[in-house]
């Protein structure tokens, strides 16, 4: 999986990666079908903004498996999962399936 990030939107000093959060939340699923590349789950910051409001916090997410749909219901329960048991609650989602 890949993400673009736009550097004029996103600050990419602020870029955090959520790699092992998601692994030990997929894992209290049992056993997934996905291999290594086949998720990225990043966090990131869009610039300041001129208002001066507190720049949103995003989580970027990306899943391409070729796991014949057995591994979408576990991937998006555990984005899922991740988002609403840490400090991103608040944060936008993003997240590209294919």
């Amino acid at each position: 999986s890949a993400i673009l990030i736009n550097r004029a939107r996103f600050d990419v000093s602020t870029i955090g990666d959520l790699s092992l959060s998601f692994e030990h939340t997929i894992a209290q699923q049992g056993k997934v079908p996905i291999a290594p590349g086949d998720v990225l789950v990043v966090s990131i910051n869009e610039r300041a903004r001129a208002t001066g409001e507190r720049p949103q916090t995003y989580v970027l997410a990306s899943f391409h498996g070729d796991t014949n749909g057995l591994a979408t219901i576990p991937v998006v329960t555990a984005v899922h999962g991740l988002l609403s048991s840490t400090r991103y609650a608040s944060a936008e989602l993003i997240f590209g399936l294919d």
